[in-house]
């Protein structure tokens, strides 16, 4: 999943953390990790990554309302705006196919 957020007041920023929730887990449980992407702007589109190091939400460590703080990589959001990527990893146990 993944939503652009637009810098409409054209001013650079920072990236205090990403605020989710998560409907519900069912059987199958999966990790994610958190990209921000830059936005190319000739085709307005995600563009490369702009954390260096992979941030990533253990399944364990869900709840049904979860934030992440990401003070401490000091990203800033670009005048352009910013994609925040929620990416689902390989489940943490064996799944039904159906699961």
């Amino acid at each position: 999943m993944a939503v652009f957020i637009g810098n409409s007041v054209n001013r650079e920023g920072w990236v205090k953390g990403v605020l989710f929730r998560v409907k519900k887990m069912g059987e199958c449980k999966n990790s994610f990790r958190i990209r921000l992407l830059k936005m190319d702007t000739s085709s307005f589109a995600p563009a490369p990554d702009i954390l260096n190091e992979n941030v990533v939400v253990n399944s364990i460590d869900l709840k049904k309302s979860n934030y992440i703080d990401l003070k401490d990589y000091k990203i800033p959001i670009h005048s352009n705006g910013i994609f925040v990527v929620l990416e689902w990893l390989n489940s943490d146990n064996e799944c039904e196919k159906k699961s």
